[in-house]
């Protein structure tokens, strides 16, 4: 990697790095030249700059998951002189992420925090969102994904009480039963549930204590075995209602 320039002189940074709008994939190569140029220009770094920037990059290409949670980590800013134009790119990058991608980079930001580590940065923003998107955009072909996303948006909208849990599980066990489940990771799945029940307002109970089990070890099937056990006891407790009633007379 080239080294970074050992500028005698002390340069002014600009206030704010601006980067052109969030690219489609077929606009993606050309963009991240462009956000090399402006961090380049945001750092007076030269090319040591650019290289830094295309670690991020090259990161969000990682094969698998846990290979890009590896890396992810490895991108924290170890350069002291960029620790404040991280700070802007992070800004700038959360400002023109698309709106879906926002929200779920303030559920990691939140989930970060309560978990005591280190807030993502601007490479890291970069690298974790160019991931997230083309996941996203090559994978909406994908149905079962497509059908958890419109249950998520119509619970959104309309979150159901206790008393329709039965039917909220039906609906997610039955798109998690399409076949094209089988091509979602077991993090994506764990991820398009959580992410479906933190609109439950009924079920936040469940899902603080779901959330403190080691994010290793959660699975979805957990996570749904909370409402299953809240229906059956709910149900057993329906069932006795009416001999209660009748010893009561």
């Amino acid at each position: 990697m080239v080294a970074q320039p050992n500028l005698v002189v002390s340069i002014k940074q600009p206030d704010r790095i601006q980067l052109v709008m969030w690219p489609s994939l077929a606009q993606q190569r050309n963009w991240c030249q462009k956000t090399r140029q402006a961090w380049r220009v945001l750092t007076s770094g030269g090319d040591h700059a650019e290289q830094y920037i295309q670690k991020g990059i090259d990161a969000a290409k990682s094969k698998n998951d846990e290979d890009f949670s590896t890396a992810l980590e490895q991108l924290r800013c170890d350069i002291p002189s960029y620790a404040t134009a991280e700070e802007k790119l992070a800004l700038e990058l959360s400002r023109i992420l698309p709106e879906s991608l926002q929200r779920d980079l303030s559920l990691v930001k939140e989930t970060r925090m309560r978990e005591g580590r280190p807030a993502l940065l601007g490479r890291q923003i970069l690298a974790w969102g160019l991931r997230r998107y083309n996941r996203d955009e090559i994978r909406d072909r994908n149905s079962a994904r497509s059908a958890m996303t419109s249950l998520r948006d119509a619970v959104r909208y309309q979150p159901p009480p206790r008393s329709q849990f039965r039917r909220l599980l039906q609906a997610i066990e039955s798109n998690l039963s399409l076949e094209s489940a089988d091509d979602m990771s077991a993090t994506e799945t764990l991820d398009v549930v959580e992410t479906l029940l933190e609109q439950v307002p009924d079920f936040a109970a469940q899902l603080e204590l779901h959330r403190e089990t080691p994010t290793a070890q959660r699975t979805h099937d957990q996570l749904l075995d909370r409402i299953r056990h809240l229906v059956d006891r709910d149900e057993a407790k329906q069932q006795r209602a009416p001999q209660e009633d009748a010893f009561k007379k």
